[in-house]
C-alpha cells in the first residue's frame, strides 16, 4: 500500500486510537512510536513488566519483551495481546506494508549491494544473503567505498 493511501480499509472493531492514526491513510514513524508506547503503557498498567524498548536490526520496528509479575506467562501474554490489539495491531500492519521491501525489491537490492562490493574489491559469494553481508561488514576491515555500499542500501540502513 503506498503512503498516503486514502483507500485504506480499516477493519471493523479497530479502536478510535488506531483509527485516528490511520485517518490520513499513512503511518509516520512518530505515529508508529506513539502506538508502541501506548501498548507498553497499557501493558504496564495491567501489571505486566515490560523490558527496554529498542529498534530491531532492520531499524523499522520496535522490539521489547514482557515479564509476568505475580501471574503466569499465559496471563501476561493475554494482557499484552489485548493492549496490542487495542493500540497497535492495525497500525503495525500498515507500518510494515509501508516500510518493508517486497521480496523482489529485496532480491534486487541484495544483488546491487553484492555488485557494489565486488566493484569495491570485496570477494562476495554469489549465494550470500543479507545476514552473510552483515557478518562480512562486522568482521572484515573494509575500505570506505565498500562501506558505502552498505550505507546506501535500505537493507542495512532502515
Amino acid at each position: 500500500m503506498p503512503p498516503g493511501d486514502s483507500s485504506l480499509r480499516v477493519p471493523p472493531g479497530t479502536s478510535a486510537f488506531q483509527r485516528d492514526i490511520l485517518a490520513d491513510g499513512t503511518v509516520t514513524f512518530d505515529e508508529y512510536e506513539r502506538a508502541v508506547l501506548e501498548t507498553i503503557s497499557c501493558t504496564r498498567a495491567a501489571g505486566v513488566d515490560v523490558g527496554d524498548l529498542q529498534l530491531d536490526d532492520s531499524g523499522i520496528f520496535y522490539d521489547y519483551r514482557i515479564y509476568p509479575r505475580n501471574m503466569s506467562d499465559d496471563e501476561a501474554l493475554a494482557i499484552h495481546d489485548e493492549c496490542y490489539s487495542k493500540n497497535l495491531s492495525v497500525v503495525n500492519l500498515v507500518w510494515a506494508e509501508q516500510n518493508e521491501l517486497s521480496g523482489t525489491q529485496r532480491e534486487a537490492e541484495l544483488a546491487r549491494v553484492k555488485s557494489c562490493l565486488r566493484d569495491a574489491g570485496v570477494d562476495v559469494d554469489d549465494d550470500a544473503n543479507a545476514e552473510d553481508l552483515m557478518a562480512l561488514l562486522n568482521s572484515t576491515p573494509l575500505e570506505d567505498r565498500a562501506v558505502s555500499c552498505f550505507l546506501e542500501s535500505p537493507l542495512f540502513t532502515r
